[in-house]
């Protein structure tokens, strides 16, 4: 089996802006205020563990507006919350293993008219999980190139595809496999576009990197322009060079505190995304809806807004619709709450046949899925949670005559607590609404 991984597949997107209906379920008001406070029992049911959260009508997804008002959906999703991700979080690409041979490096015809080689394997879900020696959370990462091949075949035919955008994975180079060569970028075109090659649109690069011990950091660039990728490639060429392990992949900015943000589609489909909240120190991966029923799914905007509610200020959403997919250990240690979850132990999932794996809608029995370029694996299979730190003592900051100051909660460092005398939100209840956690 081999463990080269391409980029997830791209289908034609058209970045216009839209006017969204109300998703059909959604509630304002009492309906979002019961959604945000399952959500916090269910992260403080972890007690600190890594968090797995099915979304449905008893579980509905918390979502925040743009404005700071709030929604409930009851749609089918699986939120992954992973705590303290800055001192545990580390992420592996799947690549070619040293001294495997590069079948579609050997493929005849596989490139596009452009001369870009096409030359990453494609991978099942199933698959990636076993090259990625069965990690504690697998999801699909980049959009890759679905355009025509000079041999006459397709991506699908062929099995052959590149990422678009920054594919990165130094830990071979560093662990001393493969040392000899270097840096590798494994990236396609700098741009994303589709099978009929109409226009082309910018990406943003999402980082997680290490230096080899248990400190990382969680980072997010948006290129300006397509093909104008070289802000995140300059940084990590640096961060390669300073000795740190370094996962990067690309995506389309949801969320980044410059506010540089795509436009929304406005298709409703199934949805892949990672995202991360600095303030809360909480990395989220997100796959929403069946890549076999498309009206399950969620709008971009609507993931937008999620990732918004869970507390994130930086996102990117992967390849979705058919690519849309992730797996999960379930020996991982992983806490599970929400839609059909009972004591906290992981629900049946759609891939009965892998024992071991809880699948997201749309796989076969077996963790079959659409084969894509692009897969990233977390924990081996455990996440580790980090030792507790002791803070040397501090004297409490005085309030009013006296008193002692209260400490922030985590929706005050998200910054989702309305400002004080707010006219749009001191009479919604939801807004107002500190998250409990």
């Amino acid at each position: 089996m081999r463990s080269r991984f391409c980029f997830s597949v791209a289908a034609a997107i058209a970045c216009v802006s839209v006017s969204l209906a109300p998703v059909a379920g959604a509630q304002d008001g009492a309906g979002s205020n019961h959604a945000r406070v399952l959500w916090n029992q269910a992260v403080d049911a972890a007690a600190g563990s890594v968090l797995a959260y099915q979304t449905g009508p008893d579980a509905p997804m918390p979502l925040q507006r743009e404005d700071r008002t709030w929604y409930s959906s009851p749609r089918d999703a699986r939120i992954v919350a992973v705590p303290n991700a800055s001192r545990t979080i580390t992420g592996r690409l799947l690549t070619e293993a040293p001294g495997e041979s590069g079948r579609c490096e050997s493929t005849p015809g596989a490139a596009t008219s452009d001369g870009t080689a096409q030359s990453m394997e494609l991978l099942e879900a199933g698959e990636a999980w076993e090259v990625l020696q069965r990690p504690a959370i697998l999801i699909n990462t980049n959009f890759f190139d679905v355009r025509p091949q000079v041999s006459g075949a397709t991506w699908r035919e062929s099995g052959c595809s590149v990422p678009f955008g920054v594919y990165f994975d130094n830990s071979a180079q560093l662990q001393g496999a493969g040392a000899a060569a270097g840096t590798e970028f494994y990236s396609g075109p700098k741009g994303l576009t589709g099978e009929l090659e109409q226009g082309w649109g910018r990406l943003a690069t999402f980082i997680i990197s290490g230096d080899g011990t248990a400190a990382s950091s969680i980072e997010m660039i948006v290129a300006p322009s397509p093909f104008d990728n070289a802000e995140a490639e300059s940084r990590l060429a640096d961060l390669h060079g300073a000795g740190r392990v370094v996962t990067a992949f690309s995506g389309l900015s949801l969320l980044h505190p410059s506010g540089a943000v795509d436009a929304p589609d406005g298709v409703r489909a199934a949805r892949s995304a990672v995202a991360y909240s600095p303030a809360l120190d909480r990395l989220f991966f997100v796959q929403a809806g069946s890549s076999m029923d498309r009206e399950s799914g969620l709008t971009q905007s609507e993931l937008r807004d999620l990732l918004r509610g869970l507390g994130a200020t930086m996102g990117v959403q992967l390849d979705s619709g058919g690519s849309s997919a992730m797996l999960l250990n379930r020996g991982s240690g992983v806490h599970w709450a929400g839609q059909g979850v009972v004591g906290g132990v992981a629900p049946p999932g759609d891939c009965p046949a892998l024992l071991d794996a809880v699948c997201s809608p749309g796989m076969g029995a077996d963790g079959s899925s659409r084969a894509v370029a692009g897969w990233l694996g977390v924990g081996s299979p455990v996440i580790p949670q980090p030792q507790p730190q002791p803070e040397p003592p501090q004297a409490p900051e005085a309030g009013p005559e006296g008193e002692s100051a209260p400490a922030p909660n985590d929706a005050e460092l998200a910054g989702d607590v309305a400002p004080q005398g707010d006219p749009e939100h001191s009479d919604s209840p939801v807004s107002a609404l500190p998250l409990p956690e």
